[in-house]
């Protein structure tokens, strides 16, 4: 297969306002609950733009509820929301993860060739998780050290990959 998406990398917020692909890109954006909404439109630095919500959460880090395991998904649909001190918060679910992994394989069975980019408020965990799983998934370049990604959305798109999505 030739490959379509040449690399991934991954930002902040703040630092994709200003960062200009080397050619043609699509851009999946993360932004949590109560964040505020990317201003990047499709157009000439971005192809594409996925908006996705969904916090920074996952079981593995220190302090979360290990009461109840975190279920993959609503058995009633919608999101899956979990309080967290005055907040609610979407966690990421495996609707997330196969949205994200349909978006990826869009592009990468175009003919054109394009960048990757993923951005979330910190540009550490969530962005760098899609990142990552899209480097391996596709054998290509990845930007970035991966070292905070998160853990749950690695799994999820881990679990989806595995699925079939």
């Amino acid at each position: 297969m030739v490959l379509m998406l040449l690399d991934m990398t991954f930002l902040s917020r703040a630092a994709v306002e200003s960062y200009r692909p080397e050619g043609p890109a699509v851009l999946i954006s993360i932004r949590g609950v109560g964040d505020p909404i990317s201003l990047m439109e499709p157009g000439p630095l971005y192809q594409d733009v996925l908006r996705i919500c969904f916090g920074d959460l996952a079981e593995e880090y220190p302090g979360s509820s290990r009461l109840l395991p975190w279920p993959d998904k609503n058995p009633s649909g919608g999101d899956l929301t979990m309080t967290v001190g005055p907040y609610t918060q979407v966690l990421p679910d495996l609707l997330h993860a196969q949205t994200i992994l349909a978006f990826w394989r869009r592009y990468q069975a175009d003919p054109a060739s394009f960048h990757g980019v993923v951005h979330c408020k910190a540009g550490l965990s969530r962005s760098a998780a899609v990142a990552w799983n899209a480097s391996r998934l596709f054998g290509i370049p990845l930007i970035g050290d991966p070292e905070h990604a998160n853990p749950r959305v690695l799994r999820l798109l881990e679990k989806a990959e595995a699925e079939g999505h």
